[in-house]
């Protein structure tokens, strides 16, 4: 994994810290060394001779440019040699402290660690801090800088209590910085971050797996997210875009369906239900369980709570439809904070350790669920095929998923006239739905792999036989579908190319190209266009004036182009360009174009 994957439950376990061999004494012929110099020389091969092996990358790094131990040891000892004429004695008296401190430093944390390790814990996590620059388009240009801490523990029972296969997971996360998408007004998903969701501390998945010794039989349970185990595309993760690396035109948008009405019960008319919650933000009791028959094949399926607004929700602004001419709030408060909207509200991940109850975000129950059960069950399932295709063993993964969110919901049409006149009224009277569907089907394929030549035994001559890289060139896709009837975004595509290795002498750098696709539920703009109609013709028979009707989302897409640069096995940088069309999908704001950059650190 690299430093912007998403770090979950099936983090790999790190190898301890190893010291790596000793480097060489100076030959002879080496100029003699003094004063800084010596310091700097020592403070050099010490850090050489105590990081461990899977940190050495640090010290033969940097740039972009992969230099050798030898080549940064000699360009350390001049430099320390001009430094050492000029600072003398107090400078070498300074560098033995240092480096002696520096020395138990690196042997106290290579020490803690194996400690750690034999007794089956592991630990990781990551950083990443994002800036983003608006350049064109959406409510206005401007930039924002967002940055989230990731942290992972696993422990392994096998390790001191015998019992081989269970582990137990812990995770924990924060995220704060500002909403580029406040500056870019996209919506539906298309946010230009990915990391905007359940936002500061939050806890993050907690649970216990058991995996038989052949991988053949995996079982969890606990409190976890359903996400990190189902349509898993990792090579989606390297891009920003949210549609594109997470939600995938599910979150937020599948689901949900029209403001209800109950004729029993009109306390609880005009609540909208909550929607799939595909992200990274979410979690709840449940467990999951993966078979595989062959190395190739698996099934895996998942029962959980079904929390609504379990994410929490942020403060929103007011977007284009929200202001003149199609209301009487002045053109002038685009993109300014809407006070009618939800306020920001974060749980930290633990309020929902109940469930949702009638305190959540939203007005009366957070949900269509009738009676004092707000909660629901949330179902996955998922088969696929893993196949190594040809003698270069091209790694392929086809898979069909199905999703259930168990929280009642309202089709958007028909609506109905209440009333005449003046005092006509538009009433939804769709059909209630027991929760929602959606469907899913992924093809990633590595197309092409780099042959790696190996050095043959005469003299060293390249020999034609090739090894296994990870060099080469990989594609993704992904479709999902969702019932119009009662999804605002009933089909979404996205497909993408990366490139491992690209330029010579950068084996790890990747660039990679994505484009995603929206299209909107035609039932929804029906359901609006039949309302207006109604409320119109009874604010023109009161006399009262009316605002023309809102354009309706039809069609959006994201085209986004990076470039992670891997200057350490564990640090990389990533600059990257999103170019956002039709970021309302209504045609009411002008196609956004965003560049920034990645700075990500995994430890």
């Amino acid at each position: 994994m690299d430093p912007t994957e998403e770090l979950d439950g099936n983090v790999p376990q790190r190898e301890p810290f190893r010291q790596s061999a000793a480097t060489p004494e100076p030959t002879p012929s080496s100029p003699p060394v003094h004063g800084g110099a010596g310091f700097l020389k020592r403070l050099g091969n010490g850090i050489q001779y105590l990081l461990p092996s899977s940190l050495t990358a640090v010290y033969t790094e940097i740039g972009s440019d992969v230099t050798s131990v030898v080549h940064y040891r000699d360009q350390l000892g001049e430099a320390g040699h001009a430094l050492g004429e000029s600072a003398g004695n107090q400078l070498t008296r300074a560098g033995r402290v240092v480096d002696a401190v520096t020395r138990r430093e690196f042997e106290v944390i290579n020490h803690v660690e194996k400690k750690l390790d034999d007794w089956g814990l592991v630990f990781g996590g990551d950083w990443q801090g994002n800036y983003y620059g608006n350049l064109a388009g959406g409510y206005r240009t401007g930039s924002a800088f967002d940055e989230q801490i990731k942290l992972a523990f696993i422990y392994d029972f096998g390790k001191k209590l015998h019992l081989r296969g269970l582990k137990a997971y812990s995770n924990f996360r924060y995220r704060d910085g500002d909403d580029i998408n406040n500056i870019t007004g996209a919506a539906n998903g298309f946010n230009p971050s990915n990391i905007q969701s359940g936002k500061e501390l939050r806890l993050m998945a907690q649970y216990l797996e058991y995996t038989s010794d052949n991988g053949a039989f995996m079982i969890n349970a606990g409190w976890m997210n359903p996400y990190d185990f189902f349509l898993q595309q990792p090579l989606s993760k390297l891009f920003q875009n949210n549609q594109i690396a997470s939600a995938k035109g599910i979150g937020g948008n599948s689901g949900g369906g029209a403001r209800e009405t109950f004729a029993g019960n009109p306390a609880m008319n005009n609540n909208v239900a909550a929607k799939i919650p595909w992200s990274s933000s979410y979690d709840a009791w449940g467990g999951t369980l993966r078979l595989r028959p062959t190395k190739s094949t698996y099934a895996i399926g998942g029962m959980y709570m079904a929390i609504p607004n379990a994410t929490g929700a942020v403060q929103g602004v007011y977007t284009p439809t929200q202001v003149a001419p199609y209301t009487a709030v002045p053109k002038s408060q685009l993109g300014k904070p809407n006070p009618a909207s939800r306020g920001t509200i974060n749980n930290n991940g633990l309020a929902t350790f109940g469930g949702a109850g009638r305190n959540a975000v939203g007005s009366g129950q957070p949900n269509g669920n009738p009676g004092n059960n707000p909660n629901g069950l949330y179902i996955c399932s998922e088969f696929g095929w893993e196949p190594r295709l040809r003698s270069d063993k091209l790694e392929g993964k086809y898979a069909f998923g199905m999703i259930w969110w168990g929280i009642q919901d309202e089709n958007f049409l028909p609506v109905v006239q209440s009333g005449s006149g003046s005092k006509a009224k538009a009433v939804n009277a769709g059909s209630f739905n027991m929760g929602s569907w959606s469907w899913y089907f992924q093809g990633d394929q590595m197309l092409y792999r780099v042959r790696e030549s190996t050095a043959a035994s005469d003299g060293g001559k390249p020999s034609p036989v090739g090894t296994l890289s990870k060099k080469g060139l990989y594609m993704f896709n992904l479709w999902n579908f969702s019932p119009s009837r009662y999804s605002l975004l009933d089909l979404y595509y996205q497909t993408g190319l990366v490139y491992q290795g690209l330029i010579p002498g950068r084996p790890d750098d990747r660039l990679g190209l994505a484009f995603g696709s929206a299209w909107f539920s035609s039932d929804a703009a029906s359901a609006y266009a039949q309302t207006y109609r109604i409320e119109s013709a009874a604010l023109l028979a009161s006399g009262k004036s009316l605002h023309p009707a809102q354009p309706q989302p039809t069609w959006g897409g994201v085209l986004e182009v990076d470039y992670q640069c891997m200057l350490t096995k564990w640090i990389s940088v990533k600059p990257f360009l999103e170019y956002v069309m039709n970021p309302q999908q209504n045609g009411t704001l002008g196609n956004v174009l965003v560049l920034g950059t990645q700075a990500a650190v995994r430890f």
